[in-house]
């Protein structure tokens, strides 16, 4: 089941919420972990047992490493916690990488037995496993005392609204919430909620789903014979589906917690309108890349002396670990060492050039730029294998092509859109309007207008899914 279905939509969510809002507050953290269990189950079931039992296991130990008092029995439990969690994850990530030899030998020897050898992903693994990792190294080093209730490190964990796309939320800046959720203003934190949540599902129904169809169409073709036009148009929408459906997930999600009374951090920081590459992944995936400062960057840099070639190493090891996260496959590794190709040469060279034309260079020259080198990156993440990838670079970049796939009467008016949701969301007039919606600081008149407006682009977003069926957005590993 994902936020952009009609189960979840027309059911799922309105059940929810109906309950939560019936039951007193002692009842709602029960609610929502009910309802997590339940959006589990349908999603993946076979992996819920193995869940519950590795978090059940991590708290506990987590329990007992912080009444140790001996130094040295602090670090194995903390080393086993940590152990547990990241053993699932490593599992689900490499296994069908690193056993598809095994499983093509077994199947020329007409054996069977080959389950074991298929990728495994539960629903949610990496986000709770992060948590998990947080939890463990925030109550090690005496940061955050440890749940009293299990019900609440179970409800961290598993809370629905983050198990498709996020966000990560370290448990020193989330614990708080935890123990007592903004009841202040809930009836403005709950419409603020739902206007996200919208805009999100907007996003991801009118927006990415249309682009989708014409990457899609442009991926499958014989790309070696592809018209340069076609290819370049293919690429362009492939950016844009990608772009709105992180954020439009991303919004859902938040929109979601905001509903129950938890902010979910900052995930998503306008990254099309970046001046640098480096900017670019400081935008992208934002509570990915802060986990990584505060619990990978930050303990390897303290580690020895400092020095230019550590430093050097130390972000390397850590953006080498982001990669990863996206996942184990060739593709992903040629996604990563194209961006860190460029990230090396921008640090080398080009920041040296735009030193040197200091006015000569206007921002928007930058920002195309960069985005013209991620738009490249995105065919090594879309394409079927790296040889797939290779050509359809290989197709934008020469004329002999003859394939062309014209898009539909829709597609000229919906890439226009797309740019200029980008740009009004980067826009002094958009970031005003985001922060009202966010503290919940309108008139009754603006509350009526975003209502109305909010409830035709959900009439119309449970039309466009009812007709065409979910959207097909590209395999998701943001």
């Amino acid at each position: 089941m994902v936020f952009n279905s009609i189960t979840f939509l027309l059911y799922f969510l309105p059940a929810f919420l109906l309950l939560y809002s019936l039951l007193g507050k002692p009842y709602r953290k029960l609610v929502i972990l009910s309802f997590s269990i339940l959006f589990y189950l349908w999603g993946a079931p076979r992996f819920l047992f193995g869940v519950l039992i590795s978090t059940v296991l991590v708290f506990y130990l987590v329990r007992r490493m912080d009444a140790s008092k001996t130094p040295l029995h602090r670090k194995i439990l903390l080393m086993l916690s940590a152990l547990i969690s990241t053993g699932m994850l490593l599992m689900c990530m490499c296994t069908g990488h690193f056993t598809d030899p095994v499983r093509l030998m077994m199947i020329s020897a007409e054996m069977n037995f080959t389950w074991w050898t298929g990728t495994l992903i539960p629903l949610g693994i990496s986000f709770f496993t992060f948590d998990a990792i947080s939890y463990s190294i925030d109550v090690y080093r005496k940061e955050r005392q440890p749940l009293a209730k299990l019900q609440d490190y179970l409800t961290y964990l598993l809370m629905f609204p983050r198990l498709i796309a996020g966000p990560i939320m370290p448990f020193r800046s989330k614990a708080d919430q935890l123990a007592e959720r903004d009841e202040e203003n809930v009836h403005a934190s709950r419409l603020a909620g739902w206007y996200c949540f919208v805009t999100g599902l907007a996003k991801i129904v009118l927006l990415a789903a249309p682009l989708g169809h014409f990457a899609d169409k442009a991926f499958s073709r014989d790309v070696l014979h592809l018209s340069a036009g076609t290819a370049w148009l293919g690429m362009l929408a492939l950016s844009f589906q990608i772009y709105f459906a992180f954020s439009g997930y991303t919004d859902m999600a938040s929109g979601l917690g905001r509903m129950m009374g938890y902010r979910f951090p900052k995930n998503f920081d306008d990254p099309y309108v970046s001046n640098s590459l480096s900017d670019f992944w400081k935008r992208w995936n934002v509570s990915l890349n802060q986990w990584m400062k505060l619990y990978l960057l930050t303990p390897l840099a303290c580690i020895g002396r400092t020095s230019a070639g550590k430093s050097h190493l130390v972000a390397g090891t850590v953006f080498g670990a982001t990669v990863l996260w996206y996942g184990a496959s060739w593709n992903v590794f040629a996604w990563g060492a194209f961006h860190g190709f460029w990230l090396v040469a921008e640090r080398i060279w080009l920041n040296r050039v735009y030193e040197y034309f200091k006015t000569g260079i206007p921002q928007l020259v930058k920002v195309l730029w960069v985005f013209a080198i991620v738009a490249h990156g995105w065919v090594f993440f879309r394409a079927e294998s790296v040889e797939h990838a290779l050509e359809y670079l290989r197709s934008l970049w020469t004329a002999g092509g003859t394939q062309t796939i014209l898009p539909d009467n829709s597609f000229a008016f919906t890439t226009l859109l797309c740019i200029a949701g980008i740009m009004l969301g980067y826009s002094p007039k958009g970031k005003l309007l985001h922060e009202q919606l966010d503290a919940g600081r309108l008139t009754a008149r603006k509350h009526l207008i975003i209502m109305v407006c909010t409830l035709i682009l959900f009439a119309l977003c449970i039309s466009k899914i009812s007709t065409q069926g979910i959207p097909s957005i590209v395999p998701f590993r943001f």
